[in-house]
């Protein structure tokens, strides 16, 4: 199936507020709004995976919600993978793998309406049929996710939830590429307009320096806006602004804020490193009661690591989102609380993740 590809022409005096993967947090994407201020005289485009995985709120709030925001004339809504998941049940040619999605999860649109409905979900469940069936008894909603486009171009910009294929027409073989597009920035693109895309967590890409906040690749023309909000640990929700072609960002998140009370200048001359989600296998040295020493395979490295970020995974030992740095800080400076340590604690500051030692948390 082709992608629905929707092009706009913008007034370029208005500034383009761009947030991506909300998944569900309806509380900090209005937060996000309003410490943007957000107003009728923006634009705003919603780059797709607004539902599922967060608890803040309902699906079906959140889906309610994006639906009557969408009816005005400056707001702009993009189907993700994650918003897609209830139309592609009746398409997949993999129907086990949706079923068995809906019984792990607990936290699902598709749940949702078959709690409403009285569906009881087992491992018998067809798939297409559950997807007709529903589709009847909520054809509002149905039909709002299936029109949705995938991709929204401009003079300047492209907006897709994953990435494009420049050399394809229609930018992709299959529409679903478009919204499921891992690594895009790794494939090595170039494109004349800017493609802000969301899907892959910005995190995904750190090797020195573990950043949360958007990636903007001069040389390729992507940027990448998907703070890891609901799936990193440390993650945040984004806002890209575009304001005369200038860019800049602000981000809100659900972690506690701490003021530092004293200076803390780092003394360390390691090699920076970040262990991210591609990068993620490890091998443990030696294991305490809270952290454990471990080597990691591809940076050659050894670092701590808190126990609570190791996990198993297919056989392999892994952790993500951790890093070695560490960051200086001032008194006054906010940072967000991570993980408290023996002597060493895990912060973000400005959507930078580093240690910062006890002491500059410790009233004098």
């Amino acid at each position: 199936m082709k992608p629905i590809i929707k092009r706009l022409e913008l007034d370029k005096n208005k500034r383009i507020i761009c947030v991506s993967d909300i998944h569900n947090e309806l509380d900090l994407f209005q937060r996000l709004l309003e410490k943007v201020r957000f107003c009728d005289n923006d634009y705003l485009f919603i780059i797709g995976d607004f539902l599922e995985k967060g608890r803040s709120s309902k699906n079906l709030d959140a889906l309610h919600f994006m639906m009557d925001l969408s009816k005005k004339d400056n707001v702009f809504l993009i189907t993700g993978n994650s918003d897609y998941v209830w139309p592609m049940m009746s398409k997949t040619k993999r129907p086990h793998l949706y079923i068995d999605f809906l019984l792990k999860s607990d936290n699902s649109l598709v749940n949702e309406l078959c709690e409403l409905d009285k569906i009881e979900i087992t491992c018998e469940s067809n798939c297409y049929e559950l997807a007709d069936r529903l589709s009847k008894s909520h054809p509002i909603e149905w039909e709002f996710l299936n029109t949705l486009p995938q991709i929204m171009e401009t003079n300047d910009y492209i907006f897709v939830h994953g990435g494009i294929y420049p050399d394809k027409p229609d930018y992709c073989d299959n529409f679903y590429q478009v919204m499921k597009f891992d690594n895009f920035e790794g494939t090595g693109f170039k494109f004349d307009k800017y493609v802000i895309v969301g899907h892959w967590p910005v995190s995904n890409y750190a090797t020195e320096v573990m950043s949360f906040n958007p990636r903007i690749n001069e040389k390729q023309h992507i940027i990448s806006i998907d703070g890891g909000n609901v799936l990193k640990t440390s993650g945040q929700l984004n806002a890209l602004i575009i304001d005369n072609g200038r860019f800049s960002w602000d981000s809100v998140d659900n972690l506690k804020e701490v003021e530092v009370l004293n200076d803390y200048t780092t003394t360390s001359n390691l090699t920076p490193f970040s262990i991210n989600w591609n990068t993620a296998e490890i091998k443990i040295l030696k294991r305490y009661d809270t952290y454990s020493h471990v080597y990691h395979y591809t940076s050659r490295q050894e670092l701590d690591i808190p126990n609570e970020f190791i996990f198993e995974k297919d056989g392999k030992t892994m952790s993500d989102d951790i890093t070695n740095v560490h960051l200086n800080v001032k008194k006054g400076d906010k940072v967000k609380l991570i993980d408290i340590g023996k002597d060493y604690s895990l912060v973000k500051k400005d959507g930078i993740l580093g240690w910062v030692k006890n002491t500059a948390f410790i009233s004098r």
